[in-house]
């Protein structure tokens, strides 16, 4: 298995650290001199510091995501458990309510930790032959789990084989674009997938047919934090596409958006084979 880090512009801060030569030509004034100089070096020192909150900042949320996945994990454990030994059809209803609401916390965990590495330029790729039909059929069968009410259907014009990716990555892609496509089309249950080949490309769409986005927030979709302004009623944090794009990126791939506000949305990924 190959580990790529991909902390190349991080390394490339830290690995030198350049200081500016500050040289007084004879018989010029030094006093503007001493205070550039100065001035260096409180800047060096902030940038030390920036550094140092941003390894504690990494270090806090990836130790706070581990103990938050532990106890939810257990609860997720028990409410199969109930649901596997009771015949109450209410029991039944909670359980599998409270497996759905630790599912989408676990996903906002994610979201989290991979924003957070991906700022720091610490995220890791595992990259690996990986079957890329098992892991869209992965990804259909966590979001089909949280969200039983809307069906994907998945249609494979060429067999996509297997690609050279991060398949725990390439899933969370995927699985947050599913996830955008239920959540944006509350009264349109059917989401189309697509997958094929194309100029040396494996395309996938994620197709669905409901609220759209409106022209004037596309150009902006794919930064953090960016929500469409008609998307106010919908639960969301505005960095999915974000962090999705991100990892698309890193796979040498690309990923785009088409849209007609109340009709629906195409995002399409091209990743290369």
């Amino acid at each position: 298995m190959d580990v790529i880090t991909v902390s190349g512009r991080l390394e490339a801060r830290t690995a030198v650290k350049p200081r500016l030569a500050v040289i007084c030509p004879d018989g010029e004034d030094t006093e503007r001199f001493s205070i550039l100089r100065d001035r260096i070096r409180q800047l060096e020192h902030e940038l030390a510091e920036e550094r140092r909150r941003c390894d504690l900042q990494e270090k806090y949320i990836a130790m706070a995501t581990h103990e938050l996945r532990n106890p939810l994990a257990a609860i997720h454990g028990t409410a199969q458990r109930v649901m596997r030994t009771t015949n109450d059809e209410d029991t039944v209803k909670r359980m599998g309510k409270i497996r759905t609401t630790i599912m989408r916390m676990n996903a906002l965990i994610d979201k989290t930790l991979y924003l957070s590495r991906l700022s720091a330029d610490t995220l890791e790729m595992n990259s690996r032959l990986n079957d890329f039909r098992a892991i869209l059929e992965t990804a259909v069968a966590i979001q089909s789990e949280i969200t039983p009410g809307h069906a994907i259907h998945l249609e494979f014009t060429q067999d996509p084989g297997e690609i050279i990716c991060d398949s725990v990555l390439m899933e969370h892609v995927f699985t947050n674009l599913f996830s955008n496509a239920i959540k944006y089309s509350p009264d349109s249950p059917h989401i189309e997938v697509a997958v094929g080949i194309r100029h040396g490309f494996l395309v996938t769409t994620v197709c669905d047919f409901g609220i759209g986005i409106p022209e004037r927030d596309r150009p902006n979709l794919f930064r953090r934090f960016m929500r469409a302004s008609n998307a106010v009623d919908f639960r969301g944090t505005g960095i999915g596409l974000s962090i999705c794009k991100e990892i698309v990126d890193l796979h040498g791939g690309a990923i785009g958006v088409e849209s007609v506000e109340d009709e629906g949305t195409t995002v399409t990924v091209w990743l290369p084979i």
